[in-house]
């Protein structure tokens, strides 16, 4: 990358040149600089067509303008990949953090789901990260995500969590919800009795598996009987 700052004003004038090549080149040296005097020229850039134009851009504003970088986000994500997005959790670590919880906004479930893997890559932050998530997203697939990945990180945690979402609109991650007693050896508490009555047939089964086993494989315990019915996001 060209790191002689003078650069800035000549690079922000090829960034108008008619050739795309030289257009692309000069945003991504621009990208390379890491000063503040390409801000104006890198605000621009992000609605830059090219999917390696805005990526860059977007690396080079989290260091630069956080608050432009995740206004433009959700434009960048449709020049990124679940990899990515994770070398990017590793490369900025708590810096990216905030990305992460836009990416979990996104109406793409890729990004979501990448994101909930992603998390990974940062232990001291991934059990709160989770939790929230799992309780608040609006989307139930998503919560459903969570909470399995919570077990696995802290199954304390997702006992905890889990008895909160006894209470969920969504059917299936009221199913999860109960399994996750099963999967953690956890005691059902009263609330799983109830369950007992639910109108919903998958929700009953849930709750006597867990009365009767007590615990069980968390494979078989955690999995409901259908998929979730879709991304689109429900009230909790």
């Amino acid at each position: 990358a060209i790191r002689d700052k003078a650069a800035v004003g000549v690079l922000s004038y090829l960034v108008s040149d008619m050739d795309q090549d030289v257009r692309k080149a000069a945003i991504l040296g621009i990208c390379g600089l890491n000063h503040d005097s390409a801000l104006t020229t890198l605000r621009v850039a992000m609605e830059d067509p090219d999917p390696e134009v805005r990526m860059g851009v977007l690396k080079a504003l989290i260091l630069l303008d956080k608050e432009t970088a995740l206004t433009h986000f959700e434009r960048s994500l449709g020049a990124m990949t679940a990899d990515e997005m994770a070398r990017l959790t590793g490369e900025f670590k708590t810096e990216f953090l905030p990305f992460l919880k836009k990416a979990l906004e996104s109406d793409r479930e890729w990004a979501r789901t990448a994101a909930l893997r992603s998390i990974a890559q940062l232990p001291e932050e991934a059990v709160a990260f989770l939790k929230e998530t799992a309780v608040i997203n609006r989307f139930p697939d998503t919560r459903q995500a969570a909470l399995l990945r919570l077990v696995r990180t802290s199954p304390k945690d997702a006992m905890e969590v889990a008895g909160a979402l006894l209470e969920d609109s969504d059917v299936d991650v009221r199913v999860t919800a109960i399994g996750v007693f099963n999967a953690t050896g956890g005691k059902a508490p009263e609330r799983i009795m109830a369950a007992l009555d639910s109108g919903e047939e998958l929700v009953r089964l849930a709750a006597a598996t867990a009365i009767l086993k007590g615990s069980g494989s968390p494979a078989r315990a955690i999995k409901p009987e259908k998929p979730a019915k879709s991304g689109k996001p429900t009230k909790r």
